[in-house]
């Protein structure tokens, strides 16, 4: 499906893609689960690490609260439909989640393969 703009489907139009998430960017979208571990903070908190990927890479994310109720609702090779705010950790991006779910849209895996944008 396209709507006139040179032939990109509408779903890619307005995607954020991971190579173009800057420091300070909102994040919202739909990206596969390469990663999942659960760890603790030096405080003895649950937190859940993320590798989410798309076609142009992986990036790194993390779920501060609610980690462990959280957790038990995805695996490795879902797709998260994630909001989260990008920062910067040790000069890497990284995305704080504040809210995700399985997607329930009808996603092109193409979106998640890599490939050479």
């Amino acid at each position: 499906m396209t709507d006139g703009s040179g032939g990109v489907p509408a779903e890619q139009q307005d995607r954020l893609w991971i190579k173009d998430i800057k420091r300070e960017d909102r994040v919202r979208g739909d990206y596969l689960v390469k990663g999942k571990r659960m760890g603790l903070t030096k405080k003895g908190e649950p937190f859940l690490s993320l590798t989410l990927a798309d076609r142009s890479g992986e990036i790194e994310a993390k779920v501060w609260e609610r980690a462990e109720a959280l957790s038990v609702g995805f695996s490795e090779g879902d797709i998260l439909t994630v909001e989260g705010f990008a920062g910067s950790y040790r000069d890497q991006i990284q995305v704080t989640l504040s809210n995700l779910a399985v997607s329930q849209d009808e996603t092109d895996p193409a979106l998640f393969w890599e490939a050479s944008l």
